[in-house]
């Protein structure tokens, strides 16, 4: 974890308050991911583990969520070995927190054989 020395997250980070705000993905699907070291391996996700990383590809995911994001990252992370880093910021003016954190991808991921949902 990173503490980050800005208070300011990124403007394209999503706040994830239900299911609705993540991308549907009911069926199983495979991704490629490439490291940034250039290490490449397939990974195949279904459900919420899906929804999570589909919504990071669209951009970084606040940590603190009604539907437990944190869990499908550790799930990702661990067993999956996708890539997140998750950055400490100070003050959130929105919920008034002292400080939060916000996940980030760090891998570049491609959808096998399908369209990405937008």
């Amino acid at each position: 974890m990173k503490t980050n020395s800005s208070t300011t997250p990124p403007k394209n980070a999503q706040r994830i308050l239900s299911w609705a705000d993540l991308p549907p993905a009911a069926d199983s699907a495979t991704y490629e991911l490439i490291s940034t070291t250039g290490e490449t391996r397939t990974v195949t996700l279904k459900g919420g583990n899906r929804r999570v990383l589909e919504g990071l590809m669209r951009g970084p995911l606040y940590c603190a969520s009604p539907v437990r994001v944190s869990d499908r990252v550790m799930v990702l992370k661990r067993d999956h070995g996708v890539t997140i880093r998750t950055e400490v910021f100070e003050s959130d003016g929105t919920t008034e927190c002292e400080r939060f954190g916000i996940y980030f991808l760090d891998d570049e991921v491609r959808g096998v054989g399908f369209e990405e949902a937008a």
